[in-house]
């Protein structure tokens, strides 16, 4: 094994080793832990059949859907304004920890609430703690029901097309980015250019490890030799 004494006030530089804690953290920034997956919602886990969307309500309302799943742990209605923007939502009735299969979810009492367009709302509440969600929108209370597009060829109006139910929405933790997903593309382009940057890294460390260790043995072979003495003139 070679020994390099360097001379006073002279730094030696830093071994491999001591970079190798630095290269093991830009790894593990450049390559993040999965994140687990949600449970899938399939359908007739979280779903509200009556009313639907843009029809007109009032009195006792009954609302009929399904909520269950393997995981199931309790549901709950609620309701908002449609214009509302601060997520203030109103309690229908306690939750339920009874699941339902296309039956009766609970009972809606607009009787005392003012007219206007309103939101309803389906959480099921699973024992993972993830929440399944679905939405009823464009609720008329004390309104007429969303108007129907008319014929232009005859007097009599024709019915607009039917309005689909919107499906359940997941409100649990981001589900991991599929192949081909701009995220999953990102995370990709990201690790590369990090693997590609700890190599550049790398070779640079080692580029300037055997400068140094050049610049110090030159500096070394200096003052061994030391001055030198002058030439005597020529006779």
């Amino acid at each position: 094994m070679r020994v390099v004494n360097y001379p006073v006030g002279f730094d030696p530089p830093m071994s491999r080793l001591d970079w190798f804690p630095v290269s093991v953290a830009v790894v593990m920034l450049a390559f993040p832990a999965p994140v687990s997956a949600p449970p899938r919602q399939a359908p007739g886990y979280a779903e509200i059949t009556v009313p639907e969307p843009g029809s007109s309500v009032q009195g006792i309302v009954t609302v009929h859907g399904s909520a269950n799943h393997p995981s199931f742990a309790s549901y709950e209605l609620a309701f908002s304004y449609s214009e509302d923007t601060t997520g203030t939502w109103f309690a229908i009735g306690p939750a339920v920890t009874s699941p339902v299969v296309d039956g009766a979810l609970g009972l809606w009492d607009t009787s005392q609430v003012s007219p206007g367009r309103y939101v309803l709302r389906l959480r099921v509440l699973l024992s993972t703690g993830a929440v399944l969600e679905a939405q009823v929108r464009d609720l008329r209370l004390g309104l007429p029901a969303a108007a129907s597009s008319a014929a232009p060829a005859t007097p009599t109006p024709a019915p607009g097309p039917a309005t689909a139910t919107p499906p359940p929405l997941v409100v649990s933790p981001a589900e991991p980015s599929a192949p081909g997903h701009p995220v999953g593309a990102a995370l990709v382009i990201g690790g590369v250019m990090a693997a590609g940057g700890l190599l550049l890294f790398g070779g640079y460390i080692t580029l300037q490890h055997a400068l140094a260790v050049w610049l110090g043995g030159l500096r070394m072979r200096r003052v061994l030799r030391g001055p030198r003495s002058p030439r005597p003139p020529p006779p």
